[in-house]
Parts: structure tokens; sequence; C-alpha cells
């Protein structure tokens, strides 16, 4: 069974969140990416889509950008533009676009879809889910075999080298 447990999270300050916010990173290409961070120093997508500020071409999956986005991160969080929560805690999300509104938990869970199943009848139980959507990000890459498997690039397989 799942157990969601508490947590702290790294958000933005408040004031710099607009500066910070971007689109998820996978419905840019690196070059609109790029263009969009052009003079904002604060966008995500420097994390996000390191290879923004390493030169054009630049394989987005080497070993140079996972440490030019850890970099990134780093500097942010040094820089006081992300803050640490003191306390753990449980994380809920709104999201509005247009007349459509979500609301949902932030959490990390093990990505066998039936952890989730315990946790959804809970919530369901007391407070009625309309909709629902559970997604699985790998730790590595978001393009794994559904099940273990190889991968040509031995770094994007399902387990560490």
């Amino acid at each position: 069974m799942a157990t969601l447990k508490p947590f702290k999270a790294v958000r933005p300050k408040k004031e710099l969140a607009p500066d910070l916010c971007e689109l998820p990173y996978d419905v840019l290409s690196s070059a609109e990416a790029r263009e969009a961070a052009a003079g904002h120093p604060l966008s995500f997508f420097h994390v996000s889509k390191p290879e923004i500020d390493l030169p054009e071409g630049t394989d987005p999956y080497s070993d140079e950008v996972y440490a030019k986005g850890a970099e990134n991160f780093q500097k942010l969080l040094s820089e006081g533009a992300l803050y640490q929560d003191e306390t753990a805690c449980y994380y809920l999300y709104r999201q509005i676009m247009g007349d459509h509104s979500q609301t949902g938990i932030v959490a990390a869970a093990s990505c066998t879809t039936n952890a989730i199943v315990p946790v959804l009848k809970a919530i369901n139980d007391r407070y009625e889910i309309e909709h629902g959507h559970m997604e699985t990000v790998h730790a590595y890459t978001d393009d794994q075999n559904l099940h273990d498997n190889t991968h040509s690039k031995e770094r994007r397989g399902r387990s560490a080298p």
C-alpha cells in the first residue's frame, strides 16, 4: 500500500514566482525555450532545459547538460530565488484554465499503478474524485520502456549503471 509522507518542498519566493515559472519542459523545443528564456536569468528553463545555456546542437541527453541543469538549480537556491520549506508538509495545488479548474495533491510515490489505488480510494471515499490523472516520471528520463528492459544508451535504461 502506498504511503504519502510530508516533505519539504523547494519553492520560488512569492514575488519571484512569475519570473521563475515556465511551461512544462516537453511542450517547447530547445530553440523555443532558448528564445523564451533570453534575457530572463530566473526562467526555470535554465533548469528544465539546460541545453539552452550551452552551444546550439549540444546533445540534450549529454552529461554536460545534466551537470548544467544541476548547476543552474543550485544557483537559484544559493541566490535565494528558490528556497526549501523548513517544515515537512502536504501540498495541494489548483490549476485554472478557462472555465476548468483542477485540484490535486503534490506527491512522489511508487510508479506502480496498484500503489496509488488505496490512496485514491481513501480520497474518493471522503471527497468524491470527479476526474483523475496519474503520471509516471522516471528518475532518469521520460522515454524509458514501460517494462524493465535495456536501452541503446546505458544511462537511459531502467537502472543506473
